[in-house]
């Protein structure tokens, strides 16, 4: 199938398909991305690239240029998203936790408490954003150190080789999950 597009509207879709990826797949880790999604935007990415010249690409001569230059495009829907979208949201699910519409009796109460707390909650992230949020648990510094160190032997270390390196960074990520009581990684067969 082939599609007839103006050099204006190109633009515009490639945008778009950029966003569209950035919703389904922008707080996935790789290994649990939509990979369809992800594969389609790459085709027509390489596409463009190829085809669209380099002045009207943002000297875009890759596709991790190519990434670099939509992410900043983007940045004023992804933005507007976040406010719209995901702060209400956020608000929503704080105010569940602390102030659940539950039980019977008194409902319009309940209704009322949790309402205002998802205000208050959306209010308060709008002026003071997400740094106002602390993960309330005694473990979280001690797996963020872990966490710490895994990546510098991952990134920060020389290994003989990439068997090596993997084979330390299972060790290690076996160690820390078993000092939070959490399954071992098993081998793949």
């Amino acid at each position: 199938m082939q599609i007839e597009i103006n050099d204006k509207d190109v633009d515009i879709l490639v945008e778009l398909l950029y966003f569209g990826n950035y919703i389904v797949n922008g707080v996935r880790l790789h290994k649990d991305q939509v990979k369809k999604y992800r594969r389609v935007l790459d085709v027509v990415l390489k596409q463009y690239i190829e085809k669209v010249p380099i002045e009207k690409r943002g000297d875009a001569e890759t596709l991790d240029d190519l990434y670099d230059c939509l992410s900043g495009a983007v940045d004023e829907y992804r933005d507007y998203y976040e406010d719209k979208i995901v702060i209400p949201y956020l608000a929503e699910k704080l105010a569940d936790i602390n102030y659940p519409i539950k039980g019977k009796g008194e409902l319009n109460i309940r209704f009322g408490i949790h309402g205002g707390a998802e205000h208050y909650y959306e209010k308060m992230l709008n002026k003071k954003g997400f740094g106002i949020l602390k993960v309330d648990d005694p473990e979280f510094e001690a797996r963020m150190a872990r966490s710490k160190e895994y990546w510098q032997i991952a990134y920060g270390e020389k290994h003989e080789s990439e068997e090596a390196r993997e084979s330390k960074l299972k060790a290690y990520a076996n160690e820390t999950r078993r000092m939070f009581g959490d399954e071992p990684i098993k081998d793949e067969e």
